[in-house]
């Protein structure tokens, strides 16, 4: 569970990029894993 922040930042990046190209009904599924890290 313990990621760097570096880590933590490409996490984020990844999830937003595909945050953007998801539509609407797998936008909540994305939250949920981002909440996970």
């Amino acid at each position: 569970m313990g990621l760097t922040m570096k880590e933590k930042k490409a996490v984020s990046k990844e999830i937003a990029k595909r945050y953007k190209k998801t539509r609407k009904r797998e936008k909540g599924m994305m939250l949920v894993m981002a909440h996970m890290y």
